[in-house]
C-alpha cells in the first residue's frame, strides 16, 4: 500500500472509503457476539516516522476517524493502541468527540499527551508500563 500511496493516491483513497463501513461492521459484530462493546484497534502503521504527516492526514486519519466515530455510534468503545511514538499526531484527538475512545500509548511522552490533550480530553489515554 505504501507504494500505491505515491503510484496510485486515488485508488487507494477508494479503497479507505470502501473498506471503513466493513470495518465498523466487523467490529459491531464481534462486539455483539462477544457480549463486550470494547473493540480492540491495534495501531501498527500511523507512528511518527513511518509516514509524513501530509500522507497521515490525508491517507490514514480520515478513515481511523471514521472508523473510530462509527464504532462509538453503533455503542461500542474504540480501544487503540498506538505502537512506537504518536507525538506528532496528537492534535489529531482533539476532533474526537469527548469520551469516544481509549488510547494506549507505547512510546509517547505523556507529558505531552497532556499538555495536547489536556484534562477532559477527546479521549482517555494511559501509557503501556515498561
Amino acid at each position: 500500500m505504501m507504494v500505491d500511496i505515491y503510484r496510485r493516491p486515488e485508488l487507494v483513497l477508494k479503497a479507505l472509503e470502501r473498506i471503513t463501513p466493513l470495518y465498523i461492521k466487523q467490529g459491531v459484530g464481534m462486539a455483539t457476539f462477544a457480549n463486550n462493546p470494547v473493540v480492540f484497534i491495534p495501531l501498527h502503521k500511523g507512528a511518527d516516522g513511518f509516514m509524513s504527516d501530509e500522507q497521515f492526514r490525508k491517507f490514514y486519519w480520515p478513515s481511523l476517524k471514521a472508523l473510530i466515530l462509527g464504532l462509538a455510534n453503533e455503542g461500542c468503545v474504540p480501544y487503540l493502541f498506538c505502537e512506537g511514538s504518536y507525538s506528532t499526531r496528537l492534535e489529531y484527538l482533539k476532533e474526537l468527540p469527548k469520551g469516544s475512545c481509549f488510547w494506549i500509548f507505547d512510546r509517547t511522552d505523556m507529558a505531552k499527551v497532556k499538555a495536547a490533550l489536556g484534562a477532559g480530553s477527546a479521549s482517555a489515554a494511559m501509557s503501556r508500563p515498561g
